[in-house]
């Protein structure tokens, strides 16, 4: 069987995406497995430092973007007290302020000083607070809040 050079530089014209696509999926999965190994490894060593290992917490930031708004997604925020991950909080909180996850995620950001994140919201009409049947009401959420009426 003869191949012309045209014809097989057609082909990998052709097939060169597929494999290509496979290849860094493959390697994608792979890092996500690595990743969560990592995580895994770091969330049982007691008092682990993260910002003493850079691969740790590249590893740590990719597993949280990967896995927003998992239970696992928060231990680590609330463990390591990344503040890397306000922008993606900031989201959590606009896109499910009615869900115990934009809770969470407000929570958060406040736990890490990142408080002027939630006003910008607010200021924008984001995020929970925003009903109009609470003109005038205060968005600040206190201990011993019930609902509002």
């Amino acid at each position: 069987m003869r191949f012309s050079l045209r014809g097989i530089i057609g082909l990998l014209l052709v097939l060169g995406p597929f494999v290509f696509l496979n290849t860094t999926r493959a390697e994608d999965d792979a890092q996500a497995s690595q990743d969560e190994t990592i995580v895994e490894a770091v969330m049982r060593i007691e008092g682990f430092d993260l910002n003493s290992s850079a691969k740790g917490k590249a590893a740590v930031l990719r597993y949280l973007k990967r896995n927003s708004g998992s239970e696992r997604y928060f231990e680590l925020i609330e463990r390591f007290k990344l503040p890397e991950t306000s922008s993606d909080l900031v989201k959590l909180v606009v896109e499910k302020s009615t869900e115990n996850a934009g809770v969470r995620a407000a929570k958060l950001l406040i736990t890490l000083g990142q408080i002027d994140k939630l006003d910008a919201c607010r200021s924008r009409g984001h995020g929970a607070g925003t009903d109009p049947r609470q003109k005038g009401r205060s968005h600040a959420i206190a201990p011993g809040d019930g609902p509002i009426p």
